[in-house]
């Protein structure tokens, strides 16, 4: 079984004040997760989030790598999308 890697990228929320050229005050610009299932890599990014206070808006963008492949990305609501933007379900 392959690793998967995911490469979270944050900006600051202008619905919160935020300059969406920063990240959130505080917190660190990039974030990577790795696990050998998908149900870790969401629960690792919802205790990311809780930690942070990062809502829907402070996504910047989250890429989904399988080795050294891309596959994807993943929304901020834990959603995982293909390259082509369909929703893939694990």
């Amino acid at each position: 079984m392959s690793i998967l890697t995911l490469k979270i990228e944050v900006c600051g929320n202008p619905d919160r004040g935020q300059d969406p050229d920063l990240p959130p005050y505080g917190v660190e610009r990039h974030h990577t997760i790795r696990a050998a299932r998908i149900e870790i890599i969401r629960i690792l990014m919802e205790e990311l989030q809780a930690e942070n206070n990062l809502g829907g808006g402070n996504w910047k963008e989250a890429l989904l790598y399988r080795g050294d492949e891309k596959i994807g990305r993943v929304s901020w609501n834990g959603r995982v999308w293909d390259e082509q933007d369909k929703e893939v379900l694990f």
